[in-house]
């Protein structure tokens, strides 16, 4: 009998010491399951901020190239006024009348020539819409494909104009050679085709820029994610954003024949930045 309670207190101890390390082995598994997914989250998450930063530079580099390809293509925008006016004597009209007053087509058609080898029939001496001129109507237009993406995959094309005004000459309203004009006299600017064709008289009025809205994008219509470029009668390029309010645009540029004589009072400024 007492080797009997012996073994049933031997019996039981191992049974406690059995239940000790079956717990022991559960609490490391429970360990290790919360380790891995610390471990998993911390990755998930170091892969998250690496994409995002890895987004952020792509978006960056690719804004940086949009802009300079901009750049470049209003700039050769401005060749082609300095070429037709060495050929005319004087910077192209906003519009284009014909004998009996009337607008037949756009300074863009004007220029057109001078900018691209076109190879197609054209007359700039006949109306856009005419049948002269269908197979243009058609083609692609540099002054058509300028990126408005101010972020990555925001944006959308923006159209090359002139400012044109009722009450007082823009620049190329005044009719004299492109020498004559101020370096800091602004020729043209980016804004929203509107729905219209690139060689229709449709251009950019200058009341928009002093009394269209609060904002440079609330004026012409320009979503707060765009760039707005401009270009000056020397064949600078400047861009700004669409929030920039109007008054600071009258500071930075000089758009109109009363303000000729000198330059805007920060022109500088916008130049340099």
């Amino acid at each position: 009998m007492e080797f009997g309670r012996v073994e049933a207190v031997s019996i039981t101890h191992c049974s406690w010491q059995h239940e000790a390390v079956a717990n022991s082995e559960s609490l490391k598994s429970m360990e290790s399951v919360r380790r891995y997914r610390y471990t998993v989250a911390y990755a998930v998450a170091a892969i998250v901020i690496f994409a995002g930063l890895c987004v952020g530079l792509i978006c960056r580099a690719r804004n940086k190239a949009v802009d300079a390809n901009n750049r470049w293509q209003i700039h050769e925008v401005w060749r082609g006024i300095r070429d037709y006016d060495e050929t005319h004597g004087a910077v192209p009209s906003p519009i284009r009348l014909d004998e009996s007053d009337s607008p037949i087509s756009s300074w863009r058609f004007q220029v057109h020539p001078f900018i691209v080898a076109v190879g197609l029939d054209f007359d700039v001496d006949k109306p856009w819409d005419s049948s002269e001129n269908e197979a243009i109507r058609h083609a692609p237009s540099i002054f058509d494909t300028i990126d408005a993406a101010g972020v990555c995959g925001g944006g959308g094309q923006l159209r090359i104009k002139a400012i044109v005004s009722n009450d007082d000459d823009t620049a190329m309203e005044l009719g004299v050679p492109l020498r004559n004009l101020p370096p800091w006299i602004v020729l043209a600017i980016t804004a929203p085709a509107r729905g219209s064709h690139w060689m229709q008289p449709e251009e950019l009025s200058l009341s928009d820029l002093t009394s269209g809205g609060s904002t440079l994008g609330d004026a012409i219509g320009v979503g707060k994610s765009q760039q707005v470029y401009f270009l000056f009668a020397n064949g600078q390029v400047g861009a700004v954003s669409p929030e920039t309010p109007l008054s600071d645009i009258r500071e930075y540029l000089t758009i109109n024949k009363a303000s000729h004589v000198t330059a805007a009072p920060k022109f500088a400024e916008f130049m340099s930045d």
